[in-house]
């Protein structure tokens, strides 16, 4: 009889083990479930305000291509992509337009002018015939590439 009631506590002890390790499993789950939570909102919320810029700057790029494009007819060019959004933290989006075949800003102000691109006066920049766009003709001297015209289309 003695040894049923000894193992009896011996099981009772047993169990209570169990119990208590699957209580701490389960703690040990929650929390890190929480912390996964906690963390998933939280750079979720830091994820969303650069989604809002990226992707403000994304439709603003289809934007600037077409006006860029039509603005460009016939002339031989490539476009790049400046982004404000990790510098400044705001969409700021703007489209680069290389002209290799211009040497002269000059070049280019004729060209948009012939498009009904008006110049902005006091400026360099030139306005499209619907107000939208602004054009500024610039010389781009990277080091890794010969002068040429660079033409920073933005939106109004």
């Amino acid at each position: 009889m003695a040894r049923s009631t000894d193992q009896q506590t011996a099981m009772a002890l047993l169990q209570a083990r169990h119990q208590s390790a699957r209580v701490r499993r389960g703690a040990t789950l929650l929390i890190a479930i929480l912390a996964t939570t906690f963390t998933t909102s939280c750079s979720g919320a830091e994820k969303s305000s650069e989604s809002t810029c990226e992707a403000a700057e994304r439709a603003a790029y289809v934007r600037l291509e077409k006006a860029a494009t039509r603005a460009l007819t016939d002339v031989e060019h490539t476009f790049r992509r400046y982004s404000g959004c990790e510098d400044k933290g705001a969409a700021a989006a703007a489209v680069i337009a290389d002209i290799n075949l211009w040497s002269e800003r000059r070049q280019a102000g004729s060209h948009l002018a012939s498009m009904a691109w008006t110049k902005v006066r006091g400026s360099m920049d030139f306005r499209s015939p619907d107000g939208t766009y602004l054009a500024r003709p610039m010389i781009a001297t990277e080091p890794s590439a010969e002068a040429h015209v660079a033409i920073y289309f933005t939106e109004s």
